[in-house]
C-alpha cells in the first residue's frame, strides 16, 4: 500500500488516483512516480476517470434502482412470510398461542414444546435471511456513494460485502454438492436395484450426470459473478478498465427472474400473497439486473474501444 500526499490515507498500490479525496498520483514525490495504464483516459475534474463515472451512471440509474427495490421487497416478502406462517397467523391453527394464553397440565405442555418449536425454527430462518439482508444494505450503500455529489469519490464497501457474501455461499454449496453427490453414491453402491438394475440404473445414472451438470453451472455461476465483482473494484480503485463483465451471469440473472414466476403463481394457488409479491419483485429484480449488466457490459466495450483508438493515436 502506498500513501496518498493528499489526505494521507492508504491507497493501493496500482491506484492512479486517490479513492478517498480524488487526488491524481501521477505527481506523487514522497516514493516511486504511478503513471495510469498506457492509452488511458485521463481523470476528469475531481480525479474520476470516464471508467468510474459510467460506473456512476449505472450505480444512480433507474434500471440500478429498481433492482435494489426489488431486492428489498423480495427479502421483506420472506420475512413477513416466515413470520406469519411460522407463527400460525394466516392459518386457522391457533396451537401456537397455547403458552400465552395460560393453559395448564398436559394441554399446556405440549402446547409450550411446539410453541417453543416454531419459534426456534422461525429464529432460524431468520438468520438464514441475514446474506440476503447484507446484500440489501450493499446494495443500498452503492446506491447512496454513486447519488453522493459532494465531490466524493464513488465507494466499494458495498461490493466488498457482496463479493465475501457470495464467495462464502460459493464454498458452502460446493461441500454440500460435493457431500451430496457421494452419499448417492455410495447409497447407490451399497443397496443396488437387484432385478430391476436394468431399467433403474441408467435412469439414475442420467440424473446423476443432469445433478453434476446444474453443481457445475451453479459453480461457474459463482465464479464468474466474483470476477465481474472483482473487476468493478478494481476500475473503481485505479481509474482504469480492469477485468470483464460476465455475460454468463448477465443471461442467468435474467433466467433466474422468468424461474421467478413459478413463485407468483404459487402464491396465487397457495392464497399465499407475500409469497406471490415475492415472485414479482424477484423477477423483476432478477431480469433488471441482468439488463443492467449487458448496458454495463457495452460500456466497458465502448471504453475498450476508445482506449484503443487512443493508443492508435498516440503511436
Amino acid at each position: 500500500m502506498k500513501t496518498c500526499p493528499g489526505c494521507g490515507n492508504p491507497v493501493p498500490e496500482e491506484a492512479t488516483f486517490c479513492p478517498h479525496c480524488g487526488k491524481p498520483l501521477e505527481g506523487q514525490t514522497d516514493g516511486p512516480r504511478y503513471q495510469s495504464a498506457p492509452g488511458a483516459s485521463p481523470p476528469a475534474s475531481g480525479g474520476e476517470s470516464p471508467a468510474i463515472r459510467t460506473l456512476r451512471q449505472l450505480f444512480c440509474s433507474p434500471l440500478y434502482l429498481t433492482v435494489a427495490i426489488g431486492y428489498t421487497v423480495t427479502l421483506v416478502s420472506n420475512l413477513l412470510s416466515l413470520l406469519l406462517t411460522g407463527t400460525g397467523l394466516m392459518s386457522e391453527d391457533t396451537t401456537w398461542v397455547t403458552g400465552l394464553t395460560g393453559a395448564t397440565g398436559w394441554t399446556g405442555d405440549v402446547g409450550g414444546a411446539m410453541n417453543t418449536a416454531v419459534w426456534s425454527s422461525l429464529v432460524w430462518s431468520v438468520i438464514a435471511q441475514i446474506p440476503a439482508i447484507l446484500v440489501v444494505i450493499s446494495l443500498w450503500m452503492m446506491y447512496a456513494s454513486a447519488r453522493d455529489r459532494s465531490g466524493a469519490p464513488l465507494k466499494t464497501a458495498g461490493l466488498t460485502i457482496i463479493r465475501v457474501i457470495q464467495i462464502i455461499v460459493l464454498v458452502l454449496v460446493g461441500i454440500m454438492m460435493v457431500l451430496m453427490l457421494g452419499l448417492m453414491g455410495i447409497a447407490l453402491t451399497t443397496v443396488g436395484f437387484g432385478d430391476n438394475s436394468e431399467v433403474f440404473t441408467p435412469l439414475v445414472a442420467m440424473m446423476m450426470f443432469i445433478l453434476v451438470v446444474v453443481v457445475v453451472l451453479v459453480m461457474l455461476y459463482g465464479v464468474q459473478f466474483i470476477r465481474t465483482v472483482d473487476g468493478i473494484r478494481k476500475t473503481i480503485w485505479t481509474g482504469t478498465l480492469q477485468g470483464n463483465i460476465s455475460a454468463y451471469v448477465a443471461v442467468c440473472s435474467i433466467l433466474g427472474g422468468i424461474v421467478m414466476v413459478l413463485n407468483i403463481l404459487l402464491g396465487l394457488l397457495a392464497r399465499a400473497p407475500f409469497t406471490a409479491l415475492s415472485g414479482v419483485s424477484g423477477a423483476v429484480s432478477g431480469i433488471c439486473f441482468g439488463i443492467l449488466l449487458f448496458r454495463c457490459r457495452d460500456e466497458w466495450q465502448r471504453l475498450k474501444a476508445e482506449q484503443t483508438l487512443t493508443e492508435s493515436t498516440v503511436r
